[in-house]
């Protein structure tokens, strides 16, 4: 994510949002099928590393109409998915229908993360910044401005009244949630997250984790920890505010602090933030070996080059780094790169002492 796109990013989400808020009934047939597909892509793709990596043999390419020769992981995944995608569609009103929902949320928000990535402080600091004020404008300031609260009624598919004294109650909801049912409460209902909640605080995280890697080789020593912790407090206090305050609340406004804030505080207080704030050469340490090497190749970086193709995988932080690349690689459509390795390990498993 570059700059440019953190600002376009916010400012079409507020775009998007109003259009819902208006036309959410007329939509959200549309946005259901495409919802599905969507989820249907990020299983097959999240799905199908660790099918290849617990089971090798679905490494094995057959023959596809329409697609050529792919791996079988590729094609179990993406009948599961299409499976649970259609299976939610057409059972989306019975009280069982959260759980596929849920499933097929988080498999988005993997998939997300695993295509995105901030390249340094600095852009994960604007971007989370703008989302907090966005998601506080549109829970709290919103209905001072269109006369209803515009967060709520896109997520709960009410949408504008349209001026109706007895709006007929909608009959179906924006799916891109996680939806937990209100077990111990007699009104029933249930509580909603966001995928925005989930996806933006979540890059930061993995950021975290990545600058970890770098350091010390490890995830469990430092930043990838503290942000872990933060999230959940985050979302504990957004909880509790709902329930003292009897309304939604923006989650942002406690996660962003929970998160980003801690973040910073620890790098000041380790002498790193002015090193990743920049981040030019994080921002190439910081992405899967074959983008470094690709850009060094278009850069002309000849030691960048040699880093990229040369880099130790006997060592913790170069293990550590190929089976991010590998799994980073996966998820974006190069299996190629994963079998290989897998099958180089099987034969180096093979051969005598």
């Amino acid at each position: 994510i570059e700059m440019a796109q953190a600002f376009g990013f916010i400012v079409g989400a507020s775009a998007a949002l109003v259009i819902l808020f208006y036309f959410i009934r007329s939509l959200i047939l549309f946005i259901m099928i495409m919802y599905c597909v969507a989820s249907t892509t990020a299983i097959s793709t999240v799905a199908s590393v660790p099918l290849e990596i617990l089971f090798p043999m679905t490494l094995r390419p057959v023959m596809v109409p329409c697609c050529g020769r792919v791996p079988l992981s590729g094609v179990i995944s993406a009948s599961a998915g299409a499976v649970m995608a259609l299976t939610w569609f057409l059972n989306r009103h019975s009280p069982w229908a959260w759980l596929l929902q849920d499933t097929m949320s988080v498999s988005l928000c993997i998939h997300i993360m695993t295509l995105v990535r901030f390249p340094d402080v600095k852009v994960c600091t604007v971007l989370l910044s703008m989302a907090l004020v966005y998601d506080v404008f549109w829970v709290f300031i919103s209905p001072l401005l269109f006369s209803e609260n515009v967060m709520i009624g896109v997520a709960t598919g009410k949408g504008h009244t349209w001026n109706s004294t007895n709006p007929e109650p909608p009959t179906e909801s924006i799916p891109m949630l996680i939806v937990v049912p209100k077990m111990l409460d007699w009104a029933g209902g249930g509580a909603l997250l966001g995928l925005g909640d989930i996806v933006l605080p979540g890059l930061l995280v993995s950021f975290g984790m990545r600058v970890d890697y770098m350091k010390t080789g490890s995830a469990f020593c430092g930043y990838f920890t503290l942000l872990t912790i933060g999230y959940a407090i985050g979302l504990l206090f957004a909880m509790v505010a709902s329930i003292l305050m009897q309304m939604g609340q923006p989650a942002l406004l406690y996660l962003v602090p929970c998160t980003l804030w801690s973040f910073l505080l620890m790098a000041w207080s380790r002498g790193e933030l002015q090193e990743i704030w920049d981040g030019p050469q994080w921002a190439s340490t910081l992405m899967p070996t074959h983008e470094r090497g690709q850009r060094a190749v278009e850069g002309g970086d000849s030691s960048e080059m040699e880093a990229a193709g040369q880099e130790d995988d006997s060592s913790p932080r170069g293990s550590v780094s190929v089976g991010i690349d590998a799994i980073s690689t996966g998820v974006r459509g190069g299996e190629r790169e994963i079998r290989e390795r897998l099958l180089q390990g099987d034969r180096n498993t093979a051969e005598p002492s």
